[in-house]
């Protein structure tokens, strides 16, 4: 802390070096390649080599809202770490801790949604490359720069045990550390730490996905061809065809319609000798020849309902 009887603190004269001591993939929950994301969980720890002999980076240690001042704190510095491709994040533990009597360990766990820019490639190969990248809000050109570094010692894990698409695609692959400059402004520029993993789409997808499915339809079609298709009302009496299948059938209320019964009125014996004629009409003699018939005969029998009535009458 800055009081007037000691000398104000001054910017260092280079940049804070952060090792990477570990960074760990826990697990990959969703790959979407049309929103072009992928969620993930990750476990990042960071070294200040002789932290503990400097007391600027020991001030403030692990409050909740450090201050700024010219030599930062190692907890002010920790506050300033986020993640420029992420599209949500929430920070599961965000901590310091000293280790042996010289470091300062810096410790992230994160979920988050991250974006990323998936590559087109030739069916059906899919491989895409998965990155998470880790910046500060301090540039090269400010106060209190930063620059990642890391070492043979520096452990790199991916967990294809909990690995939730592992059906899908294929984690074989270990993680990558690539070092880059992001550039928003001109004067400006941050250094950037991507952790990045590549996944494979496994050829079994394809199989399940797009080859069945289309040699399904492509057989439905030929056998639309190769079966004669039947008379609308015959199709209920064929369903082990294709074609009675994919043909259009008529509602399911068309073969249940309910016919009135109607009924017979008894005549008597003598009454029912007279309406019978003596020959049926044959097949060629057409449906309007018989309906003559029909309708002499039915005035002949309501002649004879009418005498019969008189003579009972007399």
């Amino acid at each position: 802390m800055f009081t007037p009887f000691s000398a104000p603190p001054t910017p260092r004269e280079r940049p804070l070096a952060c090792e990477v001591a570990r960074i760990d993939i826990l697990h990959i929950s969703k790959i979407d390649q049309i929103e072009h994301a992928f969620s993930a969980r990750l476990f990042i720890q960071l070294i200040l080599r002789g932290g503990q002999h400097d007391a600027a980076l020991l001030e403030g240690f692990n409050e909740p809202a450090p201050e700024f001042s010219l030599r930062p704190s190692a907890t002010w510095l920790l506050h300033q770490f986020h993640f420029p491709n992420a599209l949500k994040l929430e920070f599961a533990e965000r901590k310091m801790t000293k280790m042996g009597a010289d470091d300062l360990h810096m410790i992230l766990r994160v979920d988050g949604t991250f974006l990323q820019h998936f590559q087109l490639h030739d069916f059906p190969y899919d491989s895409q490359t998965l990155q998470v990248h880790l910046s500060s809000h301090c540039a090269n050109e400010g106060v209190a720069p930063v620059r990642f570094k890391w070492s043979p010692f520096t452990v790199k894990l991916q967990r294809p045990t909990h690995f939730a698409l592992k059906d899908v695609w294929e984690l074989d692959k270990p993680v990558r550390l690539d070092l880059e400059t992001l550039s928003p402004s001109p004067g400006r520029t941050y250094p950037v730490l991507k952790a990045c993993v590549e996944v494979t789409r496994k050829p079994t997808y394809h199989l399940v996905n797009v080859v069945f499915p289309m040699a399904c339809f492509v057989l439905m079609g030929c056998c639309q061809f190769a079966h004669e298709a039947p008379p609308p009302w015959h199709r209920y009496r064929c369903p082990g065809t294709a074609t009675a299948a994919l043909a259009p059938l008529p509602p399911p209320w068309h073969r249940c319609r309910c016919r009135r019964r109607r009924r017979r009125r008894v005549l008597p014996h003598s009454t029912r000798r007279l309406l019978v004629p003596d020959t049926a009409p044959t097949a060629c003699e057409g449906g309007q020849r018989l309906r003559v018939r029909c309708l002499g005969n039915l005035g002949q029998s309501r002649a004879i309902s009418g005498n019969l009535g008189s003579s009972r009458g007399r």
